[in-house]
């Protein structure tokens, strides 16, 4: 069952099918807690292997791409450690297979964001102001060569206009929440 997270916690830092990387929060580093920790995950049988780093608190592990592994990690070290599991809603924490790259472009494009926003006194921002681009995109392209099958026909800006619109503008409900949650044993 999912839980709000309380700290401290167990963040899930990357998660690949076969490859999941945690870091244990700062009070729960030691090495006697790693060791117990790696020989509890060691003896499920979907984990082949688990590398430690008491430096960083972080737990390598190499598994089976079994999609219920982060709930058998999360029962395993609540039951070692007494410490929960950090997940988002899609299994993932925040930052979970976010490149260095990937933050890099969306910090700067959340500035860009927010310049347009506040340049405009909120009258536009960058959700707004792609779909209203690719409207024009279209609507020169149609203009210039008709609605066809040249290069890239006039259909294809409006439909990606459309798509960002609706995807930039999704209810609270219809996307995917960065409300963390844990995972607990009942």
């Amino acid at each position: 069952m999912y839980q709000r997270a309380a700290h401290p916690h167990i963040k899930v830092v990357h998660h690949l099918p076969d490859r999941t990387r945690l870091r244990l929060p700062r009070g729960h580093r030691r090495p006697d807690n790693l060791d117990s920790a790696c020989q509890a995950l060691e003896s499920l049988p979907a984990v082949h292997h688990v590398e430690a780093n008491p430096s960083t608190g972080s737990l390598l592990l190499h598994h089976d791409p079994d999609p219920g592994i982060l709930s058998t990690i999360a029962e395993t070290l609540e039951g070692i450690l007494g410490v929960s599991l950090e997940v988002g809603e899609d299994g993932f924490g925040d930052e979970a297979g976010a490149s260095i790259v990937s933050h890099l472009v969306q910090g700067t494009f959340s500035r860009l964001d927010e310049n347009v926003s506040s340049a405009t006194s909120s009258w536009l921002d960058l959700k707004m102001l792609v779909p209203m681009a690719l409207v024009g995109a279209g609507a020169a392209r149609a203009a210039e060569s008709g609605i066809g099958w040249s290069n890239i026909p006039a259909f294809v800006f409006f439909y990606y206009a459309l798509d960002t619109y609706v995807k930039f503008h999704r209810q609270p409900g219809q996307s995917p929440s960065k409300t963390v949650k844990r995972i607990t044993r009942r």
